[in-house]
């Protein structure tokens, strides 16, 4: 009868390009191996991430396991030794190697061949695995200190070259040349900024906007999105990026490189010292409190919005949120309009207040809390049982191996099993290590009675009297729950816009409605959030 085997391979970008490590040569490795014994192929199931990732958490690894479980799968087949994890510890290797011999089903090399679960094997093959751990360790210290000592003799390091410059040669041997058309954008955002060169004084807003209109390709590496868009962040971070005064950085080096430098020191200083002015400023002029900026509230296009003021006719003053795309229609594909921040401010708040204050909503609400956190924790709570199984398999090879060391009548035998017990001792530390950090997270991350009864104190004090939560407290409040909300990008049949908001008091997230009204969006009469969803 034809055994059945899964092909498991996995890359990252890093190792691809230093050990032709490439999926499709793994995979024809692995192919030639089956053949050769007699395995029917039933699965090829390649990961494209990084080996400290661990197995059961790679999509792939996911449906190996998956298919272990479910179908006669004989034997998972893995291109080198290597290929299985790359934690210091070697603790995927244990796992996964302890979970197929469970199932039945057997460890295979297409370089070794069989791993097999028994008290050598297992040995072997973990020392094997530390082996390559400790080799793929040494390989990035030697790395390390290879750019660090470039960084020390003034070379530049780095894998990108920033804007402005472009990199040329190839390994050890690259370095940083000027481009000179993007340089000359760069002293233009300068002089824009301090209204120099014969242009007018303008704020990163300004300047984005500007570079936009004129289609001049912006710096792919800093901004977000596709388009040829600025933004204000990209302006920002080019005033205050000391490489165009020629000075770089790795680590704790500062490598000077006075060629480099695209401005004047005199130009940076003062570049500086009005963004200071700017930032102190801002400070002061602060009079809005938006209770969903910095992440609370996310545009359709997905992009966190931002506390907007605009003042009207005879004094009047509303505030907004708006996408941080600014001139959204020229600099990016997101045509979203803006949302009154005062109504979607006690709108959101009015919902979540509501929620708490009614003790069946927030009954319920904890314990779905404690049901998904549970949940969550499941694949913990396994790889926990899996762990305490193998410390037991291990105490007991260790006894054997102990038993046998002080039995021992001949020098070099007792040698080879006195090593043989070091390295069973070195696997028993890190799998008792792994357990106990396992079973902290597991405990970190049940709602434990104390923060159910911090929730419910709060909630009681919120009955009260909304108003007396002031600004901080409900920010606390919205991170310690987990909120989110985020504007919807259609209109209903009815002409209103829906915000989706979730915490983690609801399982599914709720529908918010705002209705327009003349020029922006106001409030329907009777508050969408009276009934939590």
């Amino acid at each position: 009868m034809t055994k059945r085997a899964i092909l498991y391979t996995r890359v990252s970008t890093d190792e691809q390009a230093a050990h032709g490590y490439s999926l499709p040569t793994q995979l024809a490795g692995c192919r030639e191996y089956a053949q050769a014994h007699g395995f029917d192929v039933a699965a090829e199931l390649a990961d494209d991430c990084s080996g400290a990732i661990p197995i059961a958490e790679r999509p792939k690894g996911r449906k190996l396991y998956d298919l272990v479980d479910r179908d006669s799968i004989a034997a998972v087949i893995l291109y080198t030794h290597d290929r299985t994890a790359r934690d210091d510890k070697v603790i995927e290797y244990l796992l996964l190697k302890s979970y197929l011999y469970d199932r039945g089903c057997e460890l295979h090399y297409s370089d070794t061949g069989l791993d097999p679960y028994t008290m050598e094997g297992n040995l072997v093959g973990y020392i094997k695995a530390h082996a390559a751990a400790d080799e793929r360790r040494k390989i990035r210290e030697r790395s390390v200190r290879g750019k660090l000592a470039k960084a020390r003799d003034g070379q530049w390091v780095g894998a990108t070259a920033p804007y402005g410059y472009r990199k040329v040669g190839v390994g050890r041997d690259t370095y940083l040349e000027i481009d000179e058309p993007e340089a000359a954008v760069v002293r233009r955002i300068y002089a824009m900024y301090l209204g120099r060169d014969g242009y007018d004084l303008a704020d990163t807003r300004g300047i984005a906007v500007a570079l936009t209109a004129e289609r001049i390709p912006r710096p792919g590496r800093s901004a977000r999105g596709t388009g040829p868009a600025w933004s204000q962040e990209t302006i920002r971070y080019i005033l205050m990026n000391p490489a165009y005064i020629g000075k770089f950085r790795y680590g704790d080096v500062v490598i000077d490189l006075p060629h480099l430098a695209i401005i004047d020191r005199e130009v940076w200083d003062v570049a500086q010292e009005r963004r200071k002015r700017n930032g102190q400023r801002a400070r002061r002029n602060r009079k809005y409190e938006y209770l969903l900026a910095g992440g609370y509230l996310r545009c359709s296009c997905g992009w966190a919005m931002r506390g907007h003021v605009v003042r009207a006719a005879r004094g009047r003053i509303y505030v907004y949120y708006v996408c941080p795309t600014d001139d959204r229609r020229d600099m990016h594909e997101c045509r979203e309009g803006s949302v009154r921040g005062d109504i979607v401010d006690a709108l959101v708040w009015g919902w979540l207040y509501t929620l708490l204050a009614d003790d069946a909503h927030l009954e319920a609400g904890l314990a779905e809390m404690a049901e998904r956190s549970e949940l969550e924790l499941s694949p913990k709570r396994d790889r926990l049982a899996t762990m305490v199984g193998l410390i037991g398999e291990m105490e007991s090879q260790i006894k054997r191996l102990a038993t046998a060391y002080a039995e021992a009548e001949n020098d070099a035998v007792a040698e080879a099993l006195k090593a043989e017990l070091k390295n069973a001792g070195k696997k028993l530390d890190a799998l008792r290590d792994e357990s106990a950090r396992l079973d902290a997270e597991i405990g970190m991350g049940k709602l434990s009675p104390d923060e159910v009864d911090a929730i419910k104190r709060l909630a009681a004090s919120l009955r009260a009297d909304l108003d007396a939560a002031d600004f901080e407290t409900k920010r606390g409040l919205l991170d310690s729950l987990n909120f989110q909300t985020k504007l919807l990008p259609d209109l209903t049949a009815d002409g209103e816009r829906q915000l989706e908001v979730s915490c983690s008091l609801v399982t599914d997230p709720a529908r918010l409605s705002i209705v327009p009204s003349r020029s922006w969006w106001t409030c329907r009469a009777t508050l969408a959030w009276a009934t939590p969803m």
